[in-house]
């Protein structure tokens, strides 16, 4: 786990005036300012920041040492980049969700880590005061996106719907159980959150390649919480290890269940702490 360091010490280390730093966070949505004082919002502190006390110096925030910031300068908004592709902003940020780049948190988006290594930047929309993000438009041209927009606007549809692929995608999951939505899963687990999930309005996900990483496939993506759902193992499974090591490293939301959290009043319980918001009963 990084260091952390205070404020300042972050703008030593990244060459920044101090009160430029300060203002590039509160840009960001990391930072307020309120009664005189420096407040870290919620996202600030899942971006890693922390409220630490001193005698001396009272009441501050401290960040990872090796926080990572995007540059500003050249950057676009989303809204401008999706309208360059004739998309709404929801479906280009969607894709950006589908990329890893961005997340969605309390019906916003926000950047992730792999998002700010890809040179976006967060900050709030003058109009609104709500989160908006920035990136450069050599986003447009980057392989992992263009792949989602290729899928997403069916560009080789023909070309991945071949008579192999669907034979080798067989032959890899052994897909052989139907939900009650009509997807195919593999075991009894996956049976049962998917058909819980289907009965609760929540969409979902299965086999869902992690972004840049095909080889890598979660069990399932609820897309809505942004949120990853590892399943029940019952021996030593390298591939869940190494999309353990993956979710770590780029920051994602991921929850491991065990059997007993696959539906009933646990799943509604553990998923709800993981974020995932239930359809209004009423």
């Amino acid at each position: 786990m990084a260091k952390k360091i205070s404020t300042s010490a972050l703008a030593k280390r990244l060459d920044l005036p101090a009160k430029g730093l300060f203002e590039r966070l509160e840009r960001s949505g990391y930072l307020r300012r309120q009664a005189q004082q420096w407040q870290l919002t919620e996202w600030g502190q899942r971006l890693g920041g922390e409220t630490s006390d001193s005698e001396k110096f009272g009441r501050f925030v401290v960040w990872p040492e090796d926080l990572l910031l995007a540059e500003e300068s050249g950057t676009l908004p989303s809204e401008q980049l999706a309208a360059e592709l004739s998309l709404i902003d929801a479906e280009f940020c969607g894709l950006l969700q589908v990329c890893g780049y961005l997340q969605r948190w309390q019906r916003d988006w926000w950047v992730t880590l792999a998002g700010r290594r890809q040179g976006g930047c967060q900050g709030i929309s003058p109009q609104d005061g709500r989160p908006i993000s920035r990136w450069p438009k050599t986003l447009l041209t980057q392989a992992a996106f263009q792949a989602a927009l290729s899928a997403y606007r069916g560009s080789d549809a023909d070309r991945r719907s071949t008579q192999s692929s669907v034979d080798s995608f067989k032959q890899r999951f052994e897909a052989k159980y139907r939900t009650l939505d009509g997807h195919y899963v593999c075991t009894l687990a996956q049976l049962t959150l998917a058909n819980f999930l289907y009965l609760q309005g929540v969409a979902f996900a299965c086999f869902q390649p992690l972004p840049g990483e095909l080889e890598l496939v979660a069990p399932f993506y609820l897309p809505l919480a942004d949120l990853y759902l590892e399943l029940p193992i019952t021996e030593p499974d390298e591939a869940f290890s190494a999309r353990q090591a993956w979710y770590q490293a780029n920051g994602m939301n991921w929850v491991a269940l065990d059997e007993m959290e696959l539906s009933g009043q646990a799943a509604y319980r553990r998923l709800g702490q993981a974020g995932v918001r239930w359809p209004d009963p009423g």
